[in-house]
Protein backbone atom coordinates (compact mmCIF):
# COMPACT_ATOMS: atom_id res chain seq x y z
CA UNK A 1 0.00 0.00 0.00
CA UNK A 2 1.23 3.43 -0.96
CA UNK A 3 1.89 6.17 1.52
CA UNK A 4 0.87 9.71 0.73
CA UNK A 5 3.69 11.87 0.32
CA UNK A 6 2.72 15.15 1.34
CA UNK A 7 5.85 17.02 0.62
CA UNK A 8 5.87 15.88 -3.04
CA UNK A 9 1.91 16.65 -3.15
CA UNK A 10 2.50 20.66 -2.18
CA UNK A 11 5.49 20.73 -4.66
CA UNK A 12 3.57 19.36 -7.66
CA UNK A 13 0.23 21.90 -6.28
CA UNK A 14 2.86 24.36 -6.21
CA UNK A 15 4.57 24.10 -9.91
CA UNK A 16 0.51 23.95 -11.09
CA UNK A 17 -0.83 27.10 -9.22
CA UNK A 18 3.04 28.65 -11.13
CA UNK A 19 1.82 27.15 -14.44
CA UNK A 20 -1.91 28.31 -14.23
CA UNK A 21 -0.62 32.41 -13.29
CA UNK A 22 1.91 32.39 -15.76
CA UNK A 23 -0.87 31.38 -18.50
CA UNK A 24 -3.84 33.50 -16.94
CA UNK A 25 -0.67 36.62 -18.00
CA UNK A 26 -0.18 35.26 -21.34
CA UNK A 27 -4.24 35.72 -21.53
CA UNK A 28 -3.98 39.17 -20.25
CA UNK A 29 -1.49 40.13 -22.14
CA UNK A 30 -2.89 39.18 -25.30
CA UNK A 31 -6.19 40.51 -24.86
CA UNK A 32 -4.42 44.18 -24.03
CA UNK A 33 -2.38 43.81 -27.09
CA UNK A 34 -5.52 43.33 -28.88
CA UNK A 35 -7.82 45.95 -27.83
CA UNK A 36 -4.05 48.34 -28.07
CA UNK A 37 -4.24 47.64 -31.71
CA UNK A 38 -7.76 47.54 -32.14
CA UNK A 39 -7.68 51.23 -31.23
CA UNK A 40 -4.66 52.24 -33.23
CA UNK A 41 -6.90 50.60 -36.71
CA UNK A 42 -3.69 47.83 -37.13
CA UNK A 43 -5.67 44.60 -35.75
CA UNK A 44 -9.08 43.35 -36.39
CA UNK A 45 -11.41 43.50 -39.22
CA UNK A 46 -12.57 47.28 -38.02
CA UNK A 47 -9.03 48.57 -37.57
CA UNK A 48 -7.93 47.17 -41.41
CA UNK A 49 -11.25 48.71 -42.74
CA UNK A 50 -10.60 52.18 -40.37
CA UNK A 51 -7.20 52.40 -42.29
CA UNK A 52 -8.26 51.82 -45.80
CA UNK A 53 -10.92 54.26 -45.07
CA UNK A 54 -8.48 56.55 -44.21
CA UNK A 55 -5.60 56.10 -46.85
CA UNK A 56 -8.61 56.50 -49.40
CA UNK A 57 -9.72 60.03 -47.61
CA UNK A 58 -5.80 61.08 -48.22
CA UNK A 59 -5.90 59.68 -52.12
CA UNK A 60 -9.55 61.70 -52.85
CA UNK A 61 -9.70 64.20 -50.45
CA UNK A 62 -13.00 65.79 -49.85
CA UNK A 63 -14.97 68.34 -51.61
CA UNK A 64 -14.40 71.15 -49.29
CA UNK A 65 -10.86 70.15 -49.45
CA UNK A 66 -10.21 70.94 -53.16
CA UNK A 67 -12.78 73.82 -52.61
CA UNK A 68 -10.06 74.94 -49.74
CA UNK A 69 -7.27 75.05 -52.63
CA UNK A 70 -9.22 76.37 -55.23
CA UNK A 71 -9.94 79.50 -52.48
CA UNK A 72 -6.19 79.13 -51.89
CA UNK A 73 -5.02 79.68 -55.41
CA UNK A 74 -7.38 82.48 -56.39
CA UNK A 75 -6.58 84.20 -53.35
CA UNK A 76 -2.15 83.93 -54.86
CA UNK A 77 -4.28 84.99 -58.57
CA UNK A 78 -5.77 88.09 -56.98
CA UNK A 79 -2.31 88.63 -55.26
CA UNK A 80 -0.79 88.72 -58.06
CA UNK A 81 -3.03 90.89 -59.83
CA UNK A 82 -3.02 93.34 -56.97
CA UNK A 83 1.09 93.64 -57.39
CA UNK A 84 0.43 94.46 -60.86
CA UNK A 85 -1.78 96.79 -60.35
CA UNK A 86 0.42 98.83 -57.80
CA UNK A 87 3.24 98.53 -60.24
CA UNK A 88 1.30 100.08 -63.01
CA UNK A 89 0.13 102.68 -61.02
CA UNK A 90 3.51 103.74 -59.79
CA UNK A 91 4.57 104.07 -63.41
CA UNK A 92 1.90 105.68 -64.15
CA UNK A 93 2.78 108.66 -61.55
CA UNK A 94 6.58 108.04 -62.25
CA UNK A 95 6.38 109.01 -66.30
CA UNK A 96 4.40 112.12 -65.70
CA UNK A 97 7.56 113.32 -63.92
CA UNK A 98 10.00 112.51 -66.32
CA UNK A 99 11.32 114.53 -69.47
CA UNK A 100 8.89 114.53 -72.46
CA UNK A 101 9.56 112.50 -75.70
CA UNK A 102 11.18 115.00 -78.12
CA UNK A 103 11.87 118.05 -75.16
CA UNK A 104 15.49 119.53 -75.49
CA UNK A 105 18.02 120.04 -73.15
CA UNK A 106 20.52 122.45 -72.51
CA UNK A 107 22.43 119.93 -70.56
CA UNK A 108 22.57 116.56 -69.83
CA UNK A 109 21.41 115.54 -66.30
CA UNK A 110 24.05 114.88 -63.58
CA UNK A 111 25.09 111.38 -63.80
CA UNK A 112 24.47 110.34 -67.80
CA UNK A 113 26.57 107.97 -69.14
CA UNK A 114 27.48 107.63 -73.33
CA UNK A 115 26.80 104.72 -75.76
CA UNK A 116 27.96 104.30 -78.78
CA UNK A 117 26.38 102.67 -81.27
CA UNK A 118 26.89 102.57 -85.15
CA UNK A 119 29.20 105.14 -84.71
CA UNK A 120 26.58 107.31 -83.59
CA UNK A 121 26.53 108.78 -79.85
CA UNK A 122 23.67 108.27 -77.49
CA UNK A 123 23.39 109.48 -74.27
CA UNK A 124 21.63 107.77 -71.42
CA UNK A 125 20.19 108.65 -67.53
CA UNK A 126 17.96 107.00 -65.33
CA UNK A 127 16.11 104.86 -68.12
CA UNK A 128 15.70 107.86 -71.06
CA UNK A 129 18.31 108.13 -74.30
CA UNK A 130 18.88 111.27 -75.38
CA UNK A 131 20.75 112.31 -78.54
CA UNK A 132 23.03 115.50 -79.02
CA UNK A 133 22.43 118.37 -81.33
CA UNK A 134 23.30 121.73 -82.17
CA UNK A 135 20.72 123.43 -80.13
CA UNK A 136 21.21 120.87 -77.21
CA UNK A 137 19.84 117.19 -76.33
CA UNK A 138 16.40 115.62 -77.15
CA UNK A 139 15.13 112.96 -75.30
CA UNK A 140 14.58 110.33 -77.97
CA UNK A 141 13.21 106.47 -78.09
CA UNK A 142 15.96 104.15 -77.76
CA UNK A 143 17.99 103.19 -81.07
CA UNK A 144 17.23 99.46 -81.93
CA UNK A 145 20.04 97.31 -81.41
CA UNK A 146 21.94 99.27 -78.70
CA UNK A 147 22.00 97.56 -75.54
CA UNK A 148 22.57 97.98 -71.99
CA UNK A 149 24.15 95.90 -69.06
CA UNK A 150 21.93 96.68 -66.32
CA UNK A 151 17.94 97.39 -66.49
CA UNK A 152 16.44 100.91 -65.93
CA UNK A 153 14.86 100.94 -62.10
CA UNK A 154 11.42 100.11 -62.49
CA UNK A 155 11.07 98.49 -65.72
CA UNK A 156 8.66 96.22 -66.09
CA UNK A 157 8.40 92.49 -67.29
CA UNK A 158 6.15 92.43 -70.57
CA UNK A 159 5.20 89.08 -71.91
CA UNK A 160 3.76 88.86 -75.45
CA UNK A 161 3.43 85.52 -76.93
CA UNK A 162 6.15 83.11 -75.70
CA UNK A 163 8.60 85.94 -75.40
CA UNK A 164 9.69 87.72 -72.37
CA UNK A 165 10.52 91.61 -73.12
CA UNK A 166 11.43 94.30 -70.21
CA UNK A 167 9.92 97.88 -70.69
CA UNK A 168 10.82 101.42 -69.61
CA UNK A 169 9.59 105.20 -70.92
CA UNK A 170 8.61 103.19 -74.21
CA UNK A 171 11.60 101.25 -74.78
CA UNK A 172 11.50 98.05 -75.03
CA UNK A 173 14.49 95.23 -74.45
CA UNK A 174 15.09 91.27 -74.29
CA UNK A 175 18.15 89.48 -72.77
CA UNK A 176 20.55 88.07 -75.00
CA UNK A 177 22.28 85.08 -73.01
CA UNK A 178 25.19 84.84 -75.12
CA UNK A 179 26.25 88.41 -74.61
CA UNK A 180 25.16 88.82 -71.52
CA UNK A 181 23.08 92.21 -72.11
CA UNK A 182 19.78 93.91 -72.80
CA UNK A 183 19.66 94.95 -75.97
CA UNK A 184 16.83 97.62 -77.71
CA UNK A 185 14.46 95.66 -79.69
CA UNK A 186 11.61 97.22 -81.39
CA UNK A 187 8.40 97.06 -79.83
CA UNK A 188 6.20 93.86 -80.04
CA UNK A 189 3.17 93.80 -81.91
CA UNK A 190 0.30 93.07 -78.96
CA UNK A 191 2.32 94.34 -75.58
CA UNK A 192 0.57 95.86 -73.11
CA UNK A 193 2.10 98.83 -71.09
CA UNK A 194 0.17 100.76 -68.74
CA UNK A 195 1.86 104.09 -69.81
CA UNK A 196 3.49 105.71 -72.58
CA UNK A 197 6.17 108.80 -72.49
CA UNK A 198 4.52 112.04 -72.15
CA UNK A 199 5.11 114.36 -75.64
CA UNK A 200 3.18 111.51 -77.52
CA UNK A 201 1.16 112.80 -80.67
CA UNK A 202 -2.45 111.57 -81.10
CA UNK A 203 -3.66 110.47 -84.06
CA UNK A 204 -7.54 109.15 -85.49
CA UNK A 205 -7.38 105.83 -87.69
CA UNK A 206 -10.86 105.61 -89.07
CA UNK A 207 -12.73 106.97 -86.12
CA UNK A 208 -10.16 105.38 -83.66
CA UNK A 209 -7.52 106.91 -81.34
CA UNK A 210 -3.79 106.02 -81.84
CA UNK A 211 -1.21 107.20 -79.66
CA UNK A 212 2.01 107.73 -81.36
CA UNK A 213 5.69 107.61 -79.44
CA UNK A 214 8.54 108.37 -82.05
CA UNK A 215 7.67 105.18 -84.85
CA UNK A 216 5.44 102.77 -81.89
CA UNK A 217 1.65 103.57 -82.33
CA UNK A 218 -0.62 102.21 -79.69
CA UNK A 219 -4.21 101.72 -79.37
CA UNK A 220 -5.57 103.00 -75.70
CA UNK A 221 -8.12 100.45 -74.56
CA UNK A 222 -10.29 100.36 -71.27
CA UNK A 223 -10.20 97.29 -68.85
CA UNK A 224 -11.54 97.59 -65.61
CA UNK A 225 -11.93 101.32 -65.40
CA UNK A 226 -8.34 101.50 -66.36
CA UNK A 227 -6.46 102.17 -69.47
CA UNK A 228 -3.17 100.87 -70.57
CA UNK A 229 -1.80 100.74 -74.06
CA UNK A 230 -1.46 98.03 -76.58
CA UNK A 231 1.28 98.23 -79.38
CA UNK A 232 -0.06 97.78 -82.85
Amino acid sequence: MKTFDKANFRMTLSVSLKNLLQLAFLLLALVFSGELMAQRGGYGKAGSNGSAVHRQEKRHPSNADRGGRHDGRDDRADYRDDRRDDRWDRHRRHYRHCHRYGQRLHILPVGYRTVWWRGSRFYFHAGLWFSGGPSGYVVITAPVGAHLTVLPDDYLTVAVGTGTYYYYYGTYYRFDPMAKVYVVVTAPVGAEVPAIPEGYIVEHDRGVEVFVVGAVRYRPVMRGGVRFFVVL
